[in-house]
């Protein structure tokens, strides 16, 4: 994201958590085979979520990460991947700043991205305060609820391919697959060149932070804890 954009780590860094285990979208990615080897991944709005980055690093063949408070690069930013990974970065943010996330996403995608956002399942999101397209909630942070109609209409402002890839109506996210990005022209990173690996620094940290932290089973009863968290309903 250049300089002179807004910054989304405002409301984003309020809603970021310490994940113990992989979250569904990241196991999903990789135990589909998403997540090719050999394939460079951009982590983008990394957050706290130390055990989805090392095994995005552990599966990649080059892995950078961003985020505005936790993993604030902007080289990161300057470059294309084969694989961006946008995990619950979307809904926190208001529709202005939301737009320079999407735009930071296309023009780092390479090849394809793959972005989840809460849905309008998650209905611990409803007990916020109305706020532009979404809630402002206790915490003071910001959630929208998308369906999945909501989530490919904005991808495709951004993006010609935009596919749902995981997640039903009931259920409390989206993911979609996005490729072909629309953004191009001046500004438009170049592809780099294969032998230049800047990420590598990244991914020995977060092999390092794996290997601190153990290997722990992802359990889907911890996204429930999240969404109560991100609601501020664990403080009530």
């Amino acid at each position: 994201m250049p300089a002179e954009q807004h910054d989304f780590g405002t409301t984003a860094g309020r809603t970021a958590i310490a994940r113990k285990a992989v979250s569904r979208p990241t196991r999903t990615l990789l135990s589909s085979g998403r997540i090719p080897k050999g394939a460079s991944v951009l982590n983008h709005g990394s957050g706290k979520a130390t055990a989805d980055a090392a095994a995005l690093a552990a599966a990649a063949a080059e892995y950078a990460e961003y985020d505005p408070n936790h993993a604030p690069d902007p080289a990161a930013l300057e470059r294309r991947y084969d694989i961006v990974v946008s995990n619950y970065v979307l809904n926190v943010l208001p529709p202005d700043i939301r737009n320079f996330a999407w735009e930071d996403i296309a023009r780092t995608t390479g090849g394809v991205a793959y972005i989840t956002v809460r849905s309008t399942g998650d209905k611990a999101i409803y007990k916020g305060k109305k706020y532009k397209d979404g809630y402002k909630m206790a915490t003071g942070s910001f959630q929208k609820p998308y369906t999945a109609a909501d989530l490919k209409k904005e991808a495709k402002r951004f993006f010609k391919n935009v596919e749902v890839i995981d997640g039903v109506q009931s259920g409390i996210s989206w993911t979609i697959s996005a490729s072909d990005p629309k953004i191009t022209g001046e500004g438009e990173p170049e592809t780099p060149n294969r032998q230049d690996k800047p990420s590598t620094h990244n991914k020995a940290l977060a092999q390092q932070k794996a290997a601190a932290m153990g290997s722990q089973d992802a359990a889907d009863e911890a996204e429930i804890d999240e969404i109560k968290h991100l609601a501020g309903m664990d403080k009530e």
